[in-house]
Order: structure tokens, then sequence, then C-alpha cells
């Protein structure tokens, strides 16, 4: 007969693994220039991963003149044809955020000190977003 402990035990170790796994942050730099007319699928990465490996890529590249924040209404937002020709652009737009997350991400970028030096925030009506407020 297999013990309750035994189970709960288990159990308890899988679900902890399971949090580290989804949590780890992929290697690498998806957003280089390297894969310019190739989007990065992050379909099957947590918002926690993707604000991780965006804020790793603006860390490294340093400062951009212009970067919007929001969620899945401006991800699609790109440079070409939006009249930031010679500025360097990123968007670091998560899906399923609020705009506290982007506040906070911006907080980040200042305190690493690669903030941007224009930033467009694509902000939803409240009742849309993801906690519902009132």
């Amino acid at each position: 007969m297999v013990r309750p402990v035994w189970v709960f035990g288990f159990l308890a170790i899988y679900f902890v693994a399971v949090l580290f796994v989804a949590d780890a942050v992929p290697e690498g730099d998806p957003f280089t220039e390297t894969r310019k007319n190739a989007k990065p699928n992050l379909d099957l990465l947590s918002a926690k991963v993707v604000a991780e490996l965006k804020f790793n890529h603006v860390r490294a590249k340093g400062p951009y003149d212009v970067v919007v924040f929001g969620n899945s209404r401006s991800l699609n937002f790109t440079n070409p044809g939006n009249g930031f020709n010679g500025c360097s652009f990123f968007n670091f737009s998560i899906g399923g955020e609020s705009l506290r997350t982007s506040i906070a991400l911006m907080e980040r970028l200042a305190e690493a000190g690669v903030a941007p030096r224009n930033a467009i925030v694509s902000v939803d009506h409240f009742e849309l977003q993801r906690y519902h407020n009132p």
C-alpha cells in the first residue's frame, strides 16, 4: 500500500519542479538584429519570462530612442512606417499585462540606467485589464 506521505511528497516535488521550469528564462536574445525579419515566437512563455527576455535585451543594447509599453493591443506596433526613421525603436509590450506592469518595467529600466529617451504607453480602459478594475 502506498502511504499518503509519499504521494503528497511526490506531488510537492513535482509542482515545485514545474514552477522552476515554467519561469526559467531561455538563453540567448530572441530580439537581436540577426532575427530582424523573423519575429520570435514567445507564445509558450509566461509574461514574467517574456518581460525578463525583453529587459535583458534592452539592458544589453543600451537605451533606445523610442520604446513602446503596453499589452497585447500594442504588440504589433512596429517602427517601419510609424515615423521613427533614424531612431532606435523597441516594443516592450507584454500581452495580458496592465498599466501597472508597464510602469514597473519603466522604473526597472530607469534603475538599470537604460530608460528610453521617449516612451509610448498604450493604456486600455481599466475595466478591460487583467485585474478587472472597477
